[in-house]
């Protein structure tokens, strides 16, 4: 989307293997010039940005951003362009190393797949958790009501 913001320069694009040219902005310029009214964000206002055709906008607002952007700027495109192709000398394209697709299973390890039998779980986490805690409600049980008949039943106490 074109900025609304007159443009202030042309530099060549800050990425890295990008190459085009980008046009620089100041934030505010267009609201101020026509309406009068400053931004919202007013800490913002008149700082720097650029949009490239390529990479989109790049609203980097870093005070070393902002002085590399101020002492790179060019008037034209072209004396842009120019520059760019100094720092970039056109090269030739690398050539693209074919890798051997990894997502794809080899034969060995379809195989493989089909002979290797791993352990599985043969009781449920939940079935053995209800288990464990009805045991344990069983032993309370026989622990608590066997205090209560140590006294013989036959009524032959010992008096």
């Amino acid at each position: 989307m074109p900025s609304k913001n007159p443009i202030k320069g042309y530099i060549a694009c800050p990425t890295q293997g990008c190459g085009e040219v980008c046009t620089v902005h100041a934030v505010g310029e267009h609201r101020l010039m026509h309406g009068g009214e400053v931004p919202k964000n007013k800490r913002r206002l008149g700082q720097l940005y650029t949009i490239c055709p390529n990479c989109k906008t790049n609203q980097s607002s870093g005070k070393p951003f902002q002085t590399w952007l101020e002492t790179t700027m060019k008037p034209t495109k072209e004396a842009a362009m120019a520059e760019s192709q100094a720092v970039h000398p056109a090269s030739p394209a690398p050539e693209k190393v074919t890798k051997p697709d990894k997502t794809r299973p080899q034969a060995a390890d379809k195989d493989k797949r089909l002979t290797d039998h791993k352990p599985t779980a043969t009781g449920s986490p939940a079935l053995l958790k209800l288990l464990t805690i009805l045991s344990g409600c069983v032993l309370l049980y026989a622990l608590l009501s066997g205090k209560k008949n140590k006294e013989p039943s036959d009524g032959n106490a010992p008096r």
